[in-house]
């Protein structure tokens, strides 16, 4: 991606240490048709790679494919691992946490929003949120560093404590999130 190529090139020139790498949220409305754009190479992945893939739900429910977990599984064959994004801000998820639940035993990791935790979102992204910590981090959270921002939300979260500086984190919150569920074993790819 020519690009971010020469936005890198200026960066080093600038002495700034930063990379910044492609990738885009995927909306997924229909899994066959996710198949056959993935294999003719449409999509931009994480990284522009083939490690990680985000993949976004449609916010009428009606439009989220009942055969997500199939694609997920199927990209997990394929090496990537999906992250759902933002599934605290899709008010189906709350109200049918199976749904979720069988996107992670496909192998999905799921991204919650920064600022879904510190209630830019308003209260229902908040407290589904707050249910997904709950529901799934204890295994996570202390699997590697955080950025800061991530762990004064967390200590927002859990601690009640929100004993940081607001403007601190506002310019980062929108773009900082939390890689929630690792599954532990990855399928095997196809001989």
């Amino acid at each position: 991606m020519p690009h971010f190529a020469r936005l890198n090139e200026e960066l080093v020139k600038a002495g700034v240490p930063l990379v910044v790498l492609p990738g885009s949220e995927v909306q997924v409305t229909d899994v066959a048709v996710y198949h056959r754009e993935f294999e003719a190479g449409l999509y931009c992945h994480l990284g522009d790679g083939r490690t990680f893939t985000l993949l976004e739900f449609n916010w009428i429910e009606d439009l989220s494919p009942p055969d997500a977990p199939a694609l997920v599984a199927w990209l997990r064959m394929r090496g990537m691992t999906p992250i759902v994004a933002h599934p605290e801000r899709h008010r189906f998820f709350a109200d049918d946490p199976g749904r979720l639940r069988a996107l992670v035993a496909a192998g999905a990791w799921l991204q919650i929003t920064v600022d879904s935790l510190l209630g830019n979102h308003g209260r229902d992204p908040d407290a589904s949120g707050a249910e997904l910590l709950r529901v799934y981090s204890k295994a996570v959270l202390h699997r590697r560093p955080q950025p800061p921002a991530l762990l004064r939300a967390v200590g927002w979260l859990y601690l009640g404590n929100p004993q940081w500086n607001q403007n601190s984190t506002s310019a980062c919150s929108m773009t900082c999130c939390l890689w929630l569920v690792a599954p532990t074993k990855r399928p095997r790819r196809p001989s």
